[in-house]
């Protein structure tokens, strides 16, 4: 069944992390609902969460796929289904 999802990242700033972010989506068929980030207070390890429409599992799995082998990204992604 379908679930909104979170989608926690770790990563190091550098530009067109959104941009990146934007095309794993659409190549996985996820629709983004929110990015929301915490202020920076350090440039090597900043922490933000992506909120998803619905998905199915292998969607989100796919998508979480591609962001932990972007240059960005310190470690796999944590990713939770919202109940709703």
């Amino acid at each position: 069944m379908p679930h909104p999802h979170k989608h926690t990242n770790h990563i190091f700033a550098e530009l067109g992390i959104i941009r990146s972010v934007g095309e794993a989506a659409e190549a996985a068929g996820v629709s983004i609902n929110s990015v929301l980030q915490n202020p920076i207070m350090d440039h090597n390890r900043l922490d933000f969460v992506i909120a998803t429409e619905e998905v199915s599992l292998s969607q989100i799995q796919k998508f979480t796929d591609k962001v932990a082998h972007s240059s960005w990204s310190l470690q796999k992604p944590l990713f939770m289904p919202i109940l709703v």
